[in-house]
């Protein structure tokens, strides 16, 4: 059995086996629609984004916040964005390239989300087959790199980057990278200036579809050093055309106003460095531990303080354990050490965004022809296993975990996760329709006095308008946003005035960093609505806030829900007579 596996991945099929099956894993993507994201670009690209004052040309599919304080107040009054929203955060991506792919989409088939999703998975399967032909090149015996091939497409950690339309932006600048290290490796060997300019070209797509295009270098870095045939000198000046070419792109990126500032969940690394590494510091070991093991590290998000240090020494000590086996493995050959410093940089670019699987794409070249490697190592007993007794304790319990995770769990999980992911936004999407709404909601304000996150009222009218559903006029959200959303208590003060206080205070993660706090007597006005943070915690978000309308709460004007979560869906409210306390459910 085992001589007839080896047989069947050292054939070069075995690429074209590694894509199909890939494709089949990810097949239930083509059965869903829009998620989270999805519904806000088809606004955009349809021209219709002004329901929330957002901009609605194309060329701000990725764009959340441009850094002006007007166009962001804008927003907030509208309601798309919370309250807490610092006024000059910039949230803002420049991915022409991918937002081709989408102009694309919504000119040929504006109403297939089957077409859509097949597209899609075009890329998914494309980059898939480049990463095949790159563990030929640089992997042996052949049924290693067909090896790696497969762990590589059977990955759980590609649901998001397979399955999420919005997430599409990995795979393409993924496919333009593995192209542009493709075609680098065979300008160093054949020293034809053809395959440079193709390379550094693909370098230039990858980077105009994500910014994770620049991880490319990580394996450019790696091959320069440990694999590259040339002399000391060459090989430093090999590199130079793609330094010109990052270098370019990030003063274009700038100088076109992209980037990131004033956000607590993304960072610069080149505009505020400290940031960037503090991030870096925490959040590379649970990359690490998602790419590796179990569980995911979408997790982190969804943790508390505890959880989320809990992950991150789980990262930390799967690293040392994996180090005990590669170190001495990386001693007699070049391409581990090709494999686990591509892997090392690649993983500092997703360390710019809170933490998720479907950052892992590079990560996972390199994790991957690092895994085909110890296998191969493991099954032919390579001598080098003789002079690492720490090596060769835990290996067979490492061997055991990493098959299980990687060869039995993966392609059970990478349609669970797909379907998952898209459940959630189905139940969002539901939330949104059945809202109980009067027939003249485009005069109302609607007032959430809770939601799971921030996606089921930031949304709200976005998918409602996207399906020619009513619009409320405008959207306010009383709750705190939080990942993993506690009871808070409504009390009325008077006839004009709520006053509430969530357990565990107010949290943001995306749309305001710790170097903004509040303070006790600060006030945001609304227009309709007077903010004002009553008591704050330590790191400066508020505690206590109250809510000041300019008319009375029981106004007809204001539809007031909540969210049921027996029922998962939203609910009339009424808000609580003069002295009484409400306290929304903790069952979110």
């Amino acid at each position: 059995m085992a001589h007839r596996i080896r047989t069947g991945l050292s054939r070069r099929g075995s690429i074209g086996v590694a894509v199909v099956l890939a494709l089949v894993l990810a097949a239930p993507s083509l059965m869903t629609g829009y998620q989270l994201d999805d519904w806000l670009h088809h606004l955009k690209l349809s021209g219709e984004a002004a329901v929330m004052g957002a901009e609605t040309s194309s060329s701000a599919m990725f764009r959340l916040a441009d850094g002006e304080p007007p166009h962001t107040r804008q927003l907030v009054e509208s309601g798309f964005l919370p309250w807490w929203t610092l006024d000059t955060v910039r949230v803002s991506f420049w991915r022409p390239i991918t937002v081709l792919t989408h102009v694309l989409d919504h000119t040929l088939w504006p109403d297939s989300y089957f077409m859509m999703h097949l597209h899609s998975l075009v890329w998914f399967g494309a980059a898939v087959a480049l990463a095949g032909l790159m563990y030929r090149r640089l992997l042996a015996p052949a049924w290693a790199a067909g090896l790696a091939a497969l762990l590589f497409a059977i990955d759980d950690g590609h649901a998001m980057p397979a399955g999420w339309l919005a997430s599409r932006t990995a795979t393409i600048a993924l496919f333009w990278g593995l192209l542009a290290l493709w075609a680098h490796m065979r300008w160093r060997e054949q020293g034809r200036n053809e395959w440079l300019t193709l390379s550094v070209f693909s370098l230039v797509l990858s980077l105009l579809a994500k910014e994770e295009g620049v991880s490319t270098c990580a394996y450019l870095f790696a091959y320069a050093v440990f694999l590259d045939p040339g002399r000391l000198v060459s090989r430093a000046l090999s590199l130079l055309p793609y330094a010109v070419t990052v270098l370019v792109w990030r003063l274009l990126y700038q100088g076109f106003g992209h980037g990131v500032a004033g956000s607590a969940s993304c960072s610069d690394p080149v505009s505020s460095p400290a940031q960037f590494a503090l991030h870096a510091l925490h959040r590379a070991p649970v990359l690490f531990l998602g790419q590796w093991a179990l569980p995911p590290s979408d997790l982190h998000l969804a943790l508390p303080g505890g959880g989320q240090w809990l992950l991150w020494a789980a990262g930390l000590l799967l690293l040392l354990v994996l180090a005990v086996v590669f170190v001495p493995m990386a001693r007699y050959d070049a391409r581990i050490r090709f494999w686990a410093v591509g892997m090392g940089l690649s993983l500092l670019p997703a360390c710019a965004v809170l933490p998720s699987d479907r950052l892992l794409m590079w990560p996972g070249i390199g994790a991957c022809g690092l895994l085909a490697q110890y296998l191969h190592a493991r099954a032919e007993r390579r001598e080098m296993w003789s002079r690492a007794s720490a090596a060769r304790a835990i290996a067979p319990l490492l061997t055991f975990v990493l098959v299980t995770v990687h060869l039995v769990l993966a392609p059970l999980l990478l349609p669970m996760r797909m379907l998952a992911f898209a459940t959630l936004g189905d139940i969002i999407e539901e939330s949104v329709v059945t809202a109980p709404l009067p027939d003249d909601a485009e005069n109302k304000t609607v007032i959430f006095v809770n939601a799971p996150n921030v996606y089921f009222t930031s949304y709200f009218p976005v998918i409602r308008q996207t399906l020619g559903l009513p619009v409320p006029g405008r959207i306010r959200t009383l709750s705190a946003n939080a990942p993993l959303p506690g009871p808070h208590d409504i009390a009325r003060v008077n006839e004009k005035t709520l006053r509430v206080t969530p357990r565990g205070g107010f949290s943001w993660y995306l749309v305001r960093d710790n170097v903004h706090p509040f303070a006790p007597g600060d006030t945001v006005d609304l227009g309709d609505i007077t903010v004002e943070i009553t008591s704050v915690t330590r790191q400066g978000r508020p505690k206590e806030v109250e809510y000041r309308f300019d008319t009375s709460v029981d106004d007809p004007r204001y539809v007031w829900l909540v969210y049921k979560a027996s029922q998962g869906q939203f609910a009339p409210f009424l808000p609580p007579p003069l002295g009484q306390v409400f306290t929304t459910d903790p069952y979110l």
